[in-house]
């Protein structure tokens, strides 16, 4: 489980490089924040299912949410060169 959370921030990381729109950099910035206090929480608590299920939901939630953006801004960046 924590190494799927240190893969997807790593991933967080790589997009924060892409995306430079202000708006998806304060959503990676929060999310990364959520991260960092599930480790903690982690650490504090040995692992119980549901903390699993937590980070599994989360987890999940953060990547649809990066799809999303990417998509968003993939699309943006098309049309601009279009024009």
């Amino acid at each position: 489980m924590v190494m799927m959370i240190m893969i997807i921030s790593r991933i967080m990381m790589m997009m924060m490089m892409m995306i430079t729109t202000t708006a998806a950099k304060r959503i990676v910035s929060v999310i990364r924040v959520i991260i960092k206090l599930l480790l903690l929480k982690i650490k504090i608590t040995k692992t119980t299912t549901t903390i699993k299920m937590i980070i599994i939901i989360v987890v999940v939630v953060v990547v649809v949410v990066v799809v999303v953006i990417v998509v968003i801004v993939v699309k943006k960046t098309k049309k601009h060169r279009q024009e």
